[in-house]
């Protein structure tokens, strides 16, 4: 039987998100509700463009919440669940699916609930969201791969250079896509895009699957040029970075710093260059945010790729040896340079090593205001998910050793030694980190060790204790349920596990 918490969330969500504002009813969701009163979070999206109080439906941001309806279709055979995915879907691909093959959601266009119409701005975005493309394959193939080559048509601003960027434009027209021809250029050339690694970590996981759906090595080798630009832009020195491969070219000049827009030049250079000289790049800038894309989220998907790859054989095997070898070299450096085992944070860095603990802001800008200091952070969960992960996958002594003073410094015990041997555990935790508990699986399907599915058993019911509804974020000092919360996919992955059905269901980066 599936964990209580996991069916009160989803029927909960299902009741209270749902479409009340007309019958018969859209499929579509709310992204959240208040906890209390139940009604749908309303937001303010911005006065100039005329859409303040939209109820936000934004099927990017609710993929999480779609990969639990499915699982819960697969462990329970309650073909309802998997209903609403599919209503909710084919709704995208009939009304809310561009010409060009985009949809209308992600960083900056979403639906409002309230009226069905289209709201925000004409730019498409994804910045970690990583869709359910399995699923969504499931459901309509031709419409969901128009889909992938419209994202990378839109984002990549100029193919011979793999200049990309987080924001994608509705109306360019499909070109040559896959057949485009690439230079292989030098890391940090001046451009208009800004290539960050939270879309370009989203392009390559597009592209993977894309040729795990239709056997296309074209899309595949644009995944290892575009991962490729990243891990040849890392410092030759320290191996440290990066979080864009590129500097934005400066197309308006002005001497106040509190002006923060791209299009006046690389940001961390023109608020910190004065102090730490030409190196201060955005894209060499180690601050926590940048980090958890760098070497988490994108470490992740690098992770989850590897493993899925590695079953094709051929190129595909081939990439995803060098994925796994990026990971562990890009972690060992992070773990050499930025982790202090004994108080269990990293420090603030450039990726030359520069330690910029409580280095402080000489003037406003895109890093904060004047007087700012930058500060060292906590080694959380994320974190000793990717080192375990990592280290598991790779056998590396040092993510491994990492991995273990992560463990300890959280209160979950000694992991124990490589390849899963004499852990020692903590059963009294009272950790309820999702990330933890995606942790422990990852441990325990590559080791066999059911010690590490015993802890996981714990963080489950740390979890189901604490949160029997889950509660996301807060607005107005008013608590808010997103329908979107990763706890309810880390609980079903968990329940997929003990039932021997993991391969059957969508769980995202995570496994």
């Amino acid at each position: 039987m599936i964990n209580k918490c996991v069916t009160e969330f989803v029927e909960d969500a299902l009741k209270h998100a749902s479409d009340n504002y007309r019958q018969p009813a859209s499929p579509l969701l709310a992204d959240a509700y208040n906890k209390e009163t139940k009604q749908h979070l309303r937001r303010d999206y911005g006065k100039k463009l005329e859409c303040a109080d939209v109820v936000f439906s934004n099927l990017a941001r609710q993929m999480n919440f779609m990969r639990v309806l499915n699982a819960l279709y697969v462990l329970e055979g309650n073909e309802n669940y998997q209903k609403v995915f599919v209503d909710n879907y084919n709704y995208y691909i009939e009304n809310y699916q561009h010409e060009n093959g985009l949809f209308a959601w992600g960083g900056h266009r979403m639906i409002d609930l309230k009226t069905l119409e289209t709201t925000g701005e004409m730019t498409h975005e994804l910045k970690n969201d990583y869709p359910a493309y399995s699923l969504m394959l499931s459901i309509n193939r031709e419409k969901t791969l128009k889909y992938i080559e419209a994202f990378w048509n839109a984002h990549v601003y100029k193919w011979e250079t793999l200049e990309t960027s987080r924001h994608g434009d509705y109306e360019k027209k499909m070109g040559r896509l896959w057949d485009n021809e690439f230079a292989d250029p030098e890391p940090f050339i001046e451009v208009t895009g800004l290539s960050f690694a939270n879309t370009g970590s989203d392009l390559i996981y597009a592209a993977c699957e894309y040729y795990k759906a239709t056997g296309e090595e074209k899309a595949l080798l644009w995944a290892k040029r575009l991962e490729h630009m990243y891990y040849k832009s890392r410092d030759k020195e320290t191996g440290l970075g990066v979080y864009q491969f590129n500097q934005t070219k400066a197309r308006k000049f002005s001497d106040d710093f509190s002006i923060t827009t791209s299009d006046y030049g690389d940001r961390a250079k023109r608020q910190m260059g004065p102090e730490l000289g030409e190196t201060c790049l955005e894209g060499n800038l180690l601050l926590d945010s940048k980090t958890k894309t760098i070497y988490c989220f994108s470490t992740l998907v690098l992770l989850h790729e590897a493993r899925t790859l590695s079953t094709f054989g051929g190129f595909a095997a081939e990439l995803a040896k060098t994925f796994l070898d990026h990971c562990r070299e890009g972690l060992e450096s992070f773990a050499k340079h930025a982790y202090i085992p004994e108080t269990n944070k990293f420090r603030p860095l450039l990726a030359n090593g520069h330690d910029l603990t409580n280095f402080e802001l000489q003037r406003d800008g895109y890093y904060g205001k004047k007087g700012n200091i930058f500060k060292q952070y906590s080694a959380e969960g994320t974190y000793f998910l990717v080192f375990s992960k990592t280290a598991a996958m790779t056998g590396s002594d040092i993510l491994w050793q990492t991995a273990k003073q992560i463990g300890q410094a959280l209160g979950l015990g000694c992991i124990g030694e490589k390849n899963g041997a004499e852990p020692s555990l903590n059963y009294e935790s009272t950790s309820d980190c999702h990330f933890c508990l995606f942790a422990f699986l990852n441990l325990y399907l590559i080791t066999k060790n059911d010690k590490y599915l015993n802890m996981a058993d714990i963080i489950v019911k740390n979890i189901s204790t604490k949160y029997r509804t889950f509660i996301n974020s807060k607005s107005n000092q008013q608590e808010y349920i997103s329908i979107n919360n990763i706890l309810a996919l880390a609980i079903t992955c968990y329940e997929a596990t003990k039932l021997g059905k993991l391969n059957e269901i969508d769980a995202s980066i995570y496994i």
